[in-house]
């Protein structure tokens, strides 16, 4: 037998599961987890929410509801409105346009191929509170062309095609539109307080 090997006692070998299990249990599980402020300021972020309908003929044949996602130039402007008032922020958020797009990103400024004919172009939509934080932005076409959406955004300018001044970006499941359908977009805007 080794004289330089010892044996450890069973209270020893129980003492150091024992340690090891607290550690595993109590500590291990913090190590992934985010900063309190960071959980936060997520959850209290300016948010948004689409929803799309189409009719045809009076009935409903599309419903589709997503999350957007609020664009830099649009931040920067809420950031500018505060900062600086109307001097900084002169058109209210309330123009809807559609069109196609591939997958929003924050750097966009605009949809990539805005619908521009004069059935589907961009225009102010109608604006209602829904409580203190919220409000919504509705607007309805009928369009008078053949046309394919896959997405819309939420912009500060009427004028259709204008770049530079979309707040918000949001993709649809794509549909296809006929002359005479109704389409409806509604954007719910969220600035949440806490």
């Amino acid at each position: 037998m080794n004289p330089k090997l010892k044996y450890l006692s069973t209270g020893t070998i129980l003492g150091a599961t024992l340690i090891a299990i607290v550690f595993l249990t109590v500590f291990a599980p913090l190590q992934n987890r985010p900063a309190v402020f960071v959980t936060v300021f997520e959850e209290n972020k300016p948010s948004g929410h689409v929803s799309v309908q189409i009719w045809r003929n009076g009935e409903l044949i599309y419903s589709y509801e997503t999350d957007n996602i609020i664009v830099t130039i649009g931040s920067t402007w809420v950031k500018d409105f505060l900062r600086q008032g109307t001097t900084g922020a002169t058109n209210a958020t309330d123009d809807i346009a559609i069109g196609t797009h591939g997958t929003p990103v924050v750097g966009d400024t605009e949809l990539q191929s805005e619908q521009t004919d004069s059935s589907l172009q961009r225009t102010s939509g109608t604006v209602a509170n829904i409580n203190a934080t919220a409000y919504n932005v509705t607007k309805t076409w009928t369009s008078s062309i053949s046309a394919t959406i896959n997405a819309t955004s939420l912009h500060r300018s009427p004028t259709p095609n204008s770049n530079n001044n979309a707040v918000a970006i949001a993709s649809i499941s794509s549909v296809s539109l006929l002359a005479n359908d109704q389409l409806q977009v509604t954007w719910k805007l969220n600035v949440p307080s806490g």
